[in-house]
C-alpha cells in the first residue's frame, strides 16, 4: 500500500483522496 503513497502526485494529496482511491481517483 506503501507504494501508492509514491505514485500519488501532489495534486491528489491536496484533495485529500483516501488511499484506496490514490491508484484511480473517481473525480478524475
Amino acid at each position: 500500500m506503501s507504494n501508492s503513497d509514491h505514485t500519488v502526485p501532489q495534486g491528489w494529496m491536496a484533495t485529500g483522496t483516501p488511499d484506496r482511491q490514490t491508484v484511480t481517483p473517481d473525480w478524475l
